[in-house]
């Protein structure tokens, strides 16, 4: 009986634990407005009197300064009974909170970035999209951040969504009800290489060298599909296998790819590799056509699963989001 209650106590202590280091964010996508989405966010606890709440600066994978804090406006944060905290904004990525050992809860609204009135849109696959029931483009890094010294802590994305929408990713959900999906991830840097694209679905799964694929296509004129364009990448994916020795060094990876049409908002297309997953910005051109377009630009995304994602400095492996020391190997993750 002693033992029981021993135990008993243990798991209840790591559970409050986990529930009080832990970033825990809520979006609803039913619930947007003007091409905006509220975020909210529970925060883990806070120990110091001020923190600085940061959206990054920089990503790694871009090489260049987007500052996606210039699209989060509203900012405000709130003691556990709704009392207003003061809130300092310090640049366009940074806000202090004081009083911070009493910070409870943050909320802000985000706006999406292809096709934001700035001077500069950030490269799509790098970007965010916010079209209500239609397509949601969550590149984490521009709608959820971090505390300084608080990146390595869990992080749980609670998603409420049209019950037709599907989100295809390369995370693994905790929990999925008819319009909810919650997501845990270990630490921030593995948040933001975990994109997520909601719309209704259009997928296609397969195995090969132990990895589980998922190819997920969004296409407003439905000119090709997931299935078309599975084939193309499963022929990449077996030269690569036998290449790395008949093994996939990964058991799950997602190609999400986004097929637009008319003319690019940046005036570029491409991709972003991640640990599990790649994201696609493509023109909807003729199947053929597309397919030799996809299956270059894919051969090269996929293999980042070796370098820079698994053989990399430390300047890739603990980045700094707001003033990042540049790694000086793109030669070797790009190619020569």
């Amino acid at each position: 009986m002693k033992k029981l209650l021993l135990l008993f106590i243990v798991v209840s202590c790591s559970i409050n634990f986990y529930s009080q280091n832990t970033y825990k964010f809520y979006l609803d996508l039913n619930k947007i407005s003007n091409d905006l989405i509220k975020i909210t966010l529970k925060t883990p606890t806070i120990t110091q009197d001020k923190i600085i709440y940061n959206i990054p600066k920089i990503v790694p994978g871009t090489y260049q300064v987007y500052d996606f804090g210039q699209y989060v406006m509203d900012f405000e944060a709130f003691d556990s009974n709704g009392v207003s905290i003061s809130v300092n904004r310090l640049d366009q990525n940074r806000w202090e909170i004081s009083n911070a050992t009493k910070l409870h809860q943050i909320t802000y609204w985000v706006e999406d970035t292809w096709d934001a009135d700035v001077d500069e849109l950030v490269f799509e696959p790098g970007g965010t999209n916010i079209e209500q029931f239609e397509n949601v483009v969550l590149n984490n890094h521009g709608f959820f951040g971090y505390f300084d010294g608080l990146k390595t802590i869990p992080y749980e994305l609670n998603i409420t969504r049209p019950e037709y929408f599907y989100g295809s990713t390369g995370l693994t959900t905790v929990s999925t009800t008819d319009n909810t999906d919650k997501f845990t991830i270990n630490n921030y840097m593995d948040l933001v290489g975990s994109p997520i694209m909601y719309c209704k679905p259009d997928t296609t799964t397969f195995e090969i060298g132990g990895a589980k694929i998922l190819v997920s296509v969004y296409s407003r004129n439905k000119i090709v599909s997931s299935t078309f364009l599975a084939k193309d990448i499963e022929g990449i994916l077996k030269a690569q296998q036998t290449y790395l020795g008949g093994k996939l060094p990964i058991d799950k990876y997602a190609f999400i790819i986004y097929l637009y049409t008319g003319q690019s908002g940046s005036g570029g297309s491409g991709a972003l590799e991640h640990s599990y997953s790649s994201f696609y910005y493509l023109p909807a051109i003729e199947p053929s056509r597309l397919s030799g377009f996809l299956v270059d630009i894919a051969a090269h995304e996929f293999f980042h699963i070796v370098t820079p994602l698994n053989i990399h400095s430390e300047e890739i492996g603990n980045f700094d989001y707001i003033n990042p020391d540049m790694s000086k190997h793109l030669w070797l993750y790009e190619g020569v």
